[in-house]
C-alpha cells in the first residue's frame, strides 16, 4: 500500500507542472501575437504614401460628362434617317422598281405604223402606129395602222387603213386615175401557248412584286436605322449615369480611406484595414476608368448614328441626352400577340414571301 505522504508529494508535483505549462503557453501566445503583426519594414503590408490623383478622369470632380448639345430621341432619329447613307441608297430602290413596273406595262401600249408608196412603171409601146411613145403607170399611196396587245389574255387586235391611186398613160392617151382603199380589222387569240401567262403579262406581275419588295426594303432600312439610333441613345444615357455612379463611389472610397488613415494614426485600427481601404479606392478608380471609356464609346456611337455622312475627321461634338428614363411608363407585353403582329408587319418576312 502507498502511503498518504507519497500521494501528496505526487499531487504537488503535478500541480507545479500544470502551472509551468500554462505559463509557457501564455508566454508563447503573446510572442506569436507580436510576431504575427508585420512591421512597416518587412514590406508585407504597407500604407501607401501616394496622394490622390488630381488630373485626368481620376481627379476629384473631373468633368468627364461635360456639357454637350442637347438632343432628344426624336431629333436623334430624324437626323439619323436624314444623314444615313444606307437609307439614302434604299430610297432609290422603290423609284427604280416603279420605273421597271411602268416599263413592263409598256408592252401593252398601242403601236402605230405608217407607210407610203410611190411606184412608176414604164413599158415600150408595141403598136406600129405609136411606136415612138411608151406606156407609163404611176402608183402612189400608203397606209396607217394601229395594233394593241390585250392584257392578261394574250390576245391582240389591229386596225389598218390602206389607200392608193393609179394613173395610166398609153401613148398619147391619158386615162383617168384609179383609186383603191381598204380597211382591215384583225383580232388574234392564242388557244394554248401564251393564252394567259404570256411573257408580257408575266413581266408585269413580276415587276409589281419587285416594286412592293423594294418598298419593303426601304422600310426595313429605315426601321434598322431607327432601332440602332434608339439603342445608341439609351446606351449613352446608361453610360452617363454609370459614370456618375462610379465617380460617387470613388469619392466615397477615398473618404473612407482618409477616415481609416486617421483612425490608424490614433491607434484605433490596424494597418490591415488601411490597406483594405486603399485596395477599395484602387478598385473604384479602375471602375471609373472603365465607365469613362464606355461613355466615350457610347458618345462616338450616337454621333456616328446621328451625323452619318456629315462626319469629318475634325468633327468635335458631344451630345447631352434630354430624355429621362424614369419618365417612361413600363408596359406589359403580350408575347404571343407581339410575335403574331411581327409576322404580319415585318418587311423582311414580306420580302421573303414575295421572293418565293
Amino acid at each position: 500500500m502507498r502511503s498518504a505522504e507519497s500521494i501528496g508529494t505526487k499531487s504537488s508535483m503535478r500541480a507545479a507542472c500544470s502551472l509551468a505549462v500554462l505559463f509557457l503557453t501564455a508566454h508563447s501566445g503573446i510572442a506569436f501575437a507580436e510576431s504575427a503583426e508585420p512591421s512597416v519594414e518587412d514590406g508585407t503590408l504597407y500604407v501607401s504614401q501616394f496622394p490622390t490623383a488630381t488630373t485626368g478622369d481620376l481627379a476629384p470632380g473631373a468633368n468627364i460628362i461635360g456639357d454637350g448639345q442637347a438632343l432628344s430621341i426624336g431629333e436623334a432619329v430624324a437626323f439619323a434617317i436624314q444623314h444615313n447613307l444606307d437609307v439614302e441608297v434604299e430610297r432609290y430602290g422603290p423609284m427604280i422598281a416603279n420605273a421597271d413596273r411602268d416599263g413592263a406595262w409598256g408592252a401593252y401600249d398601242p403601236t402605230l405604223s405608217v407607210d407610203a408608196r410611190y411606184d412608176v412603171q414604164k413599158s415600150p409601146n408595141t403598136t406600129l402606129l405609136n411606136s415612138a411613145s411608151s406606156n407609163r403607170d404611176r402608183i402612189q399611196g400608203g397606209g396607217v395602222g394601229i395594233d394593241q396587245l390585250i392584257p392578261y389574255l394574250g390576245a391582240s387586235v389591229g386596225l389598218r387603213f390602206d389607200g392608193s391611186s393609179r394613173a395610166t398613160r398609153q401613148g398619147f392617151a391619158l386615162l383617168d386615175d384609179q383609186h383603191d382603199s381598204s380597211l382591215f380589222l384583225t383580232a388574234t387569240v392564242p388557244l394554248a401557248r401564251n393564252l394567259i401567262w404570256n411573257e408580257a403579262w408575266t413581266n408585269v406581275k413580276v415587276s409589281h412584286l419587285t416594286s412592293r419588295s423594294a418598298n419593303d426594303g426601304f422600310r426595313a432600312a429605315v426601321m434598322d436605322v431607327v432601332r440602332d439610333t434608339v439603342n445608341a441613345y439609351w446606351d449613352l444615357v446608361a453610360a452617363r449615369d454609370q459614370v456618375r455612379v462610379a465617380q460617387k463611389s470613388t469619392e466615397t472610397a477615398r473618404a473612407l480611406l482618409d477616415q481609416t488613415k486617421t483612425q490608424y494614426e490614433v491607434g484605433v485600427v490596424s494597418r490591415v484595414e488601411v490597406v483594405e481601404a486603399e485596395a477599395g479606392v484602387a478598385d473604384r478608380e479602375f471602375g471609373l476608368i472603365r465607365a469613362a471609356n464606355v461613355y466615350r464609346n457610347a458618345q462616338d456611337a450616337l454621333i456616328n448614328a446621328v451625323l452619318g455622312s456629315q462626319l469629318t475627321a475634325l468633327s468635335e461634338l458631344q451630345f447631352s441626352p434630354t430624355e429621362d428614363p424614369a419618365a417612361y411608363e413600363s408596359r406589359t407585353i403580350d408575347v404571343a400577340a407581339a410575335v403574331a403582329e411581327a409576322f404580319r408587319q415585318r418587311p423582311e418576312l414580306a420580302q421573303a414571301d414575295r421572293e418565293i
